[in-house]
């Protein structure tokens, strides 16, 4: 029989905690091993004679806590049945005091089991609780359970492909196939394999492409995970691969988590070649191409193509830069409407060019919406450069604007020499008595015919030139004989206004080759220009010199001269300087064309410059050489020629600043039977009329000065005279012309060439 040391010896030393209870439900310590006091922290003394419930009892703050019933549960059987009762796993949270003094319950778990011990009598002695703390165990286990849990449930939840797989590899090592151990809900979707668990990818697939069993093996190896992207043949599909070793090295074990990137790659190649495209088509387009934010605050790119500055960051308040303020208006407008709308951005647009100037931008741009919400995400959008095209429409328009400016001009102009014509053809059978008279009607019908030929001529050289029809007769021609001539031409226009005309020549002779009529008719031209635009009395000078290459005729006025906008079209057809309705200087506007024209078929230039308006002008004719001798100069005097006023007393006034048409005028009345007074200046005219204090007036509109219509107004104002009447007299024949006249204070309008039986009709019902 063993000593009683040894069994004490095997209780403390064994490795269960073990104490001896009473036989009863609510039992007393009677013994405890060393073991047990460790689990529990406490002393012999502690547990010794006290009971079981009092030294561990429940916590009365925990309501999972069951422990202690489940304790008394077992021991009330071992009572009963005197067998042994093992319980299953118990939370038995046990009391313990903190150095402070505070109580706490620590959450302990216990594996148990109750055995009866009865003495040599068979009477049960006591009871031997036996039992083992597994807190750390059941942690663990929990932990395990709730880390397989999270594991689950994100291999299941994740929108990839997921498998846990075996490498195989052969005698040499080589990885040759896999198994699969584990495979996620998304495994079969993604691969197109099924019933994929428990088989080898050889077995599923037999002509796997081998490259996968290497990339797999390799991470098996070195335990090192890769990322990558291949391609199956076998499968059809791309993938996008992340392996990595799991479980422990030697075990071959690869996690790998997939995703088929298949339609993915493919909608990528499509949209990369349709960027490509676009970018192709971009570079080979000359249109600007921009985007905008929603609002269009933003600019985020700009390709100028060299008409715009580009942007290549993002740019805020661009319109200041690139839009001119007057058409901020317009263009905020159009992009208001439009993002309300959500529609295309359509407008024609002036804009800031890449080197400063304005030029014309035809724009469109698209939006971009948001396909889930609607909403605007940016402005797509591409201008094409119209600034030509504008420019044309406006030169169009100009020339539009001069051609009816010029038929008004040409109506005007025919007009004012038919009225005396017309005027001295109604005189003509009441002066068959009356020689002087004839001869002067038929002085008058001779030169306005001359003057309307002029015109005419004017009008058909221009048509010729626009057509290509002039041919010159080239010869050697001496230029100062045709200035000669062409000075000759035009003396009778610088008599009338009293020009001084300087003439400063070589002294020798200077050859062009070219058509003498037509460079006399080009020189002409210039100084009549210059005589109509210098006011009565001015100075004209004509230079004629050479250099190297040139003969140089030079044109130079003190008149009203040109604004800078004037000089750049001055040579154009139909262009005239801004004059009022007196009309006072003539002609078509077609002379300085011609004159163009004509030195341009002769291969010379033809330039115009002015200081600005009052400070005069100078035209210059540039014309080639052949030669230059010597030769006499000639004498460039003043050639001024004065015409008299006739004046005759008279109760009819009339006012015209066409000479012939007033005398004619004049001339019928008093041939029948009227008394006339003739003023050619508005001026003077209002001065006569307070001494004459005529019963009619006729009053030409287009006069110098003052038109006829203020003259009417002014006149109208004096008592004497406030109640004669007035007839207005006209070249235009617009009716708001009329309206305008008779708003003036008009009695009677007559358009030239005048009615004389109706104007003699008027002036009979006055009587």
């Amino acid at each position: 029989m063993f000593p009683a040391h040894v069994y004490q010896t095997a209780l403390n030393t064994s490795t269960a905690g073990q104490y001896f209870l009473s036989p009863s439900v609510d039992p007393i310590f009677l013994e405890v091993n060393d073991t047990f006091l460790e689990f529990v922290k406490l002393k012999r003394e502690d547990v010794i004679g006290k009971r079981l419930f009092e030294v561990f009892p429940a916590d009365p703050h925990d309501q999972k806590d069951t422990g202690l019933e489940a304790l008394r549960r077992s021991l009330a059987r071992v009572i009963d049945t005197g067998k042994q009762d093992k319980l299953p796993l118990q939370r038995y949270p046990i009391r313990s005091t903190k150095e402070d003094g505070t109580v706490i319950f620590e959450e302990r778990y216990w594996r148990a089991s109750n055995t009866p011990i009865f003495d040599e009598q068979g009477y049960l002695f006591c009871i031997s609780h036996q039992t083992s703390e597994v807190t750390e165990k059941v942690y663990a286990e929990d932990a395990q359970k709730k880390a397989e849990s999270r594991y689950r449930s994100l291999t299941e939840s994740i929108d990839e492909g997921f498998c846990v797989i075996e490498v195989l590899f052969d005698e040499r090592d080589q990885p040759i196939d896999y198994i699969f151990h584990e495979i996620n809900p998304l495994f079969e979707e993604q691969t197109g394999l099924h019933d994929a668990k428990g088989k080898t990818m050889r077995e599923m697939v037999p002509n796997h492409e081998s490259r996968w069993f290497e990339m797999y093996g390799q991470v098996a190896k070195t335990g090192q995970p890769i990322r990558f992207e291949n391609g199956s043949k076998t499968l059809g599909r791309i993938f996008d691969v992340y392996a990595y070793p799991v479980d422990e090295p030697g075990e071959n074990m690869v996690g790998v988590l997939f995703r088929d990137v298949t339609q993915k790659r493919s909608d990528e190649e499509q949209l990369r070649l349709s960027e490509s495209r676009l970018r192709a088509l971009i570079t080979a387009t000359a249109e600007v191409v921009y985007r905008v934010s929603p609002d269009w605050s933003e600019i985020y790119q700009l390709q100028g193509r060299g008409v715009l500055k580009d942007v290549t960051n993002s740019k805020k308040l661009w319109f200041e830069e690139y839009v001119p303020p007057e058409e901020h208006e317009k263009l905020h407008t159009a992009i208001a409407k439009c993002i309300k709308q959500k529609s295309k951005f359509e407008l024609e647009l002036k804009v800031i060019l890449a080197d400063g100037s304005e030029g014309w931008l035809e724009t469109r741009a698209v939006p971009m919406l948001d396909e889930k919400t609607g909403e605007i995400t940016e402005w797509i959008g591409a201008s094409t450069d119209i600034t030509s095209r504008k420019q044309a429409e406006e030169s169009l328009r100009e020339a539009g604007r001069r051609k009816d400016e010029f038929l008004a001009m040409l109506a005007h102009e025919l007009r004012n020499p038919l009225a005396p014509i017309s005027a001295a053809a109604n005189i003509l059978p009441l002066a068959k008595h009356d020689p002087a008279t004839l001869e002067n009607c038929s002085s008058i019908i001779a030169r306005q015919v001359k003057h309307m030929t002029g015109l005419i001529d004017d009008l058909l050289d221009m048509s010729r030139v626009t057509r290509g029809l002039i041919t010159l007769e080239s010869k050697e021609v001496e230029l100062n004989d045709v200035v000669t001539h062409s000075i000759e031409q035009v003396s009778p226009l610088f008599a009338k206004h009293h020009h001084h005309l300087v003439y400063n020549n070589p002294s020798g002779h200077i050859f062009v080759r070219g058509d003498k009529n037509r460079l006399i008719q080009v020189i002409s031209n210039i100084l009549n220009n210059a005589a109509k635009y210098t006011p009565d009395s001015g100075r004209i000078e004509l230079v004629l010199e050479t250099d190297e290459r040139f003969a140089k005729i030079t044109v130079s006025d003190n008149g009203m001269g040109m604004e800078p906008v004037l000089i750049n079209s001055v040579f154009e057809l139909f262009t005239q300087a801004s004059r009022s309705s007196d009309r006072s200087q003539g002609g078509l506007g077609i002379g300085l064309a011609l004159a163009k024209s004509l030195v341009d078929l002769h291969e010379g230039q033809i330039t115009a410059v002015s200081p600005g308006l009052g400070m005069g002008s100078q035209f210059q004719i540039l014309l080639p050489l052949i030669q230059s001798v010597g030769a006499d100069s000639v004498d460039g005097g003043s050639n001024i020629l004065d015409t008299g006023d006739t004046i005759r007393t008279t109760k009819i006034l009339v006012v015209d600043d066409n000479v012939d048409a007033a005398d004619m005028t004049a001339t019928l009345l008093e041939m029948s039977g009227y008394k006339t007074i003739v003023e050619y200046d508005p001026l003077k005219a209002i001065e006569r009329a307070k001494i004459e204090m005529p019963a009619v007036l006729i009053l030409d509109l287009g006069l110098p000065q003052m038109d006829g219509k203020e003259l009417a107004r002014l006149l109208r104002r004096e008592p004497e005279i406030a109640n004669a009447t007035f007839i207005a007299l006209t070249g235009y024949g617009e009716e708001q012309e009329m309206a305008n006249a008779i708003a003036a204070g008009f009695d009677h309008f007559f358009m030239k060439p005048m009615d004389t039986t109706r104007l003699l009709d008027v002036l009979k019902d006055l009587k």
